[in-house]
């Protein structure tokens, strides 16, 4: 799949991204690179990851490889993208996880 979009919600004690509108990114993937993301032309170098469907993949298994006490995911059932992703960088600490929120994803043809 290589057109598609999705809006996503980061929920983490950090500053919000300066690309999202009312603390979601909309996301518009053509050719499987970035068209936009949110209100930033393009994401900036900390947020390219979550850019697209296999960058967020590709998070989870570095987050993992980094040695990242926990790695959760929960699945969309017709496309199989991660829809829920929680990230616990630091174990028993309170303010150290990471949850992503994919939601209102498209397939978009050309």
């Amino acid at each position: 799949m290589t057109n598609y979009s999705y809006d996503l919600r980061v929920n983490a004690f950090s500053s919000p991204s300066k690309c999202a509108e009312k603390g979601v990114i909309s996301v518009l993937v053509h050719d499987s690179k970035v068209a936009s993301y949110g209100k930033c032309e393009a994401p900036p170098d900390d947020e390219a990851e979550q850019a697209t469907i296999p960058g967020i993949f590709g998070m989870m298994r570095d987050a993992k490889a980094s040695g990242a006490p926990g790695v959760k995911a929960y699945f969309d059932t017709e496309y199989g993208f991660p829809h829920t992703i929680e990230i616990v960088m630091i174990r028993w600490a309170t303010d150290s996880t990471l949850t992503y929120y994919v939601s209102n994803f498209q397939r978009l043809t050309k």
